[in-house]
Formats: structure tokens, C-alpha cells, sequence
């Protein structure tokens, strides 16, 4: 292996690894090469700053620190040890911003679905009490409680269904925007969309109950007098 730098001497490659996302998960895998540590002032062509210490340990990470720090002091008194930290915290630290980014994006969607749920009740409630004299009057004619809630929750339904289907297909143009934020999940993933489109129909259905049993209490008579 060489470099355009004819006074870098030129590597011999000893192995090839997996990729590593040294960039955080979300970050795109850049062509990377391991070195070893006495070899990295001649191939850099510059001495190593610092030096980055990896141990496996069993149990608590840090209950060895002090054994690791006797160590190094023994190698070099004078070499310090800082930003010492688990595993875990390193990972952590590279999701914080996926993380918060999830965790806003989540409060939003929350949100908008409880805003949908009230929209569609406050409609249905409107139209329910419009119709209030012909619910009434299909009543009066033998239509049941459980038609009369059918037919309510019908209407509650097929207007999600509308809401839905456009929201797929947006969803299907603008996800692409989202790659980025994603990992382990395509943008387009079918399972997702699944899921989603099976709650929000629950959500449609649960928000048309409330006007739909409301409906069918309505007494014809009440409505047939009062006309």
C-alpha cells in the first residue's frame, strides 16, 4: 500500500477487518487503516499525540481504574490518564443527539394524534347532532342502536381512511429526508408503515365511538316532538 507522498514508505497489508462506524452510527464508513503504534510516526510522517487504551473487563468497567493506572505509571511516571470512561458511556455519548432527536420528534407525532383523535370526535360530534332529527326518524323506522353506531363510525372511518392514504403516499416522497436520523430501519420499511397506518385506524375508531354511542341514545320521539 502507498501513498502519493513518495516520502511515506510504502505498508504491507497484513489483514483485512470489518467496517467500523468510528464516524457514530449514523455516519458514512470512510476507508480507514490500522497501524501499529511503534510504526505510526514513520508512516504519518508526524509523532502520536496521544494514545487510546481499550480494555475488556468483567463486571463494573471502572472498579479496575486504579490496576490500569498502576500499570501505565509503571511503563511511564510522567504519562498522564484522562477522559477514562465505560463502554457504555462512549455509546451513549455518540446516540445523545439521535436520542433527543427521537425523543422530539416522538413528543410531536404524540401530539398531532392526540390533535387528529379530538379533530375527528369534535366532527363527528357536529354532524351527529345535524342529523340528530334524521337518526331519529331512521329509528322511528327500525333502525337499531348497533346501525345507527355502524353508520357513525362508518363515516369516522372512511374519512381516517381518506387522511391515511394521503399521508402514505407523502410519506413515501418525504422519508427520504429522513435516512440520515435512521439506523437499523430502511426510510421505506413496510413493517413501520403497517404498524402506523393499524394505529391511527384504532385511534379514528376509538375517536368515532364517543358521537357513535351518543347517537344511538338519540329517542325519536324526543325528535319527532320537538319537530
Amino acid at each position: 500500500m502507498g501513498s502519493a507522498d513518495s516520502r511515506r514508505p510504502w505498508m504491507t497489508v497484513v489483514g483485512v477487518v470489518r467496517d467500523v462506524r468510528h464516524n457514530g452510527l449514523t455516519g458514512r464508513i470512510k476507508s480507514k487503516f490500522y497501524v501499529p503504534h511503534a510504526q505510526f510516526a514513520l508512516s504519518a510522517q508526524t509523532a502520536p499525540r496521544d494514545m487510546t487504551l481499550v480494555v475488556r473487563t468483567v463486571g463494573e468497567p471502572l472498579s479496575i481504574l486504579g490496576p490500569i493506572r498502576s500499570a501505565v505509571r509503571a511503563v511511564d511516571p510522567a504519562l498522564p490518564i484522562a477522559d477514562v470512561r465505560s463502554m457504555q458511556a462512549v455509546v451513549g455519548a455518540s446516540l445523545s443527539t439521535p436520542r433527543l432527536t427521537t425523543g422530539l420528534l416522538s413528543i410531536f407525532a404524540g401530539l398531532a394524534l392526540m390533535l387528529a383523535a379530538v379533530g375527528v370526535s369534535g366532527v363527528l360530534a357536529y354532524l351527529v347532532s345535524r342529523r340528530r332529527r334524521e337518526i331519529g326518524i331512521r329509528m322511528a323506522l327500525g333502525a337499531t342502536r348497533a346501525s345507527v353506531v355502524r353508520m357513525v363510525v362508518q363515516q369516522g372511518l372512511a374519512w381516517a381512511g381518506a387522511g391515511i392514504a394521503s399521508g402514505i403516499l407523502a410519506a413515501l416522497f418525504l422519508t427520504r429526508l429522513m435516512s440520515g436520523l435512521l439506523y437499523g430501519v430502511a426510510p421505506r420499511d413496510p413493517k413501520t408503515f403497517v404498524t402506523v397506518t393499524l394505529i391511527l385506524f384504532g385511534v379514528a375508531l376509538a375517536a368515532s365511538a364517543i358521537p357513535a354511542m351518543r347517537a344511538s341514545k338519540v329517542n325519536p320521539l324526543e325528535v319527532l316532538r320537538s319537530e
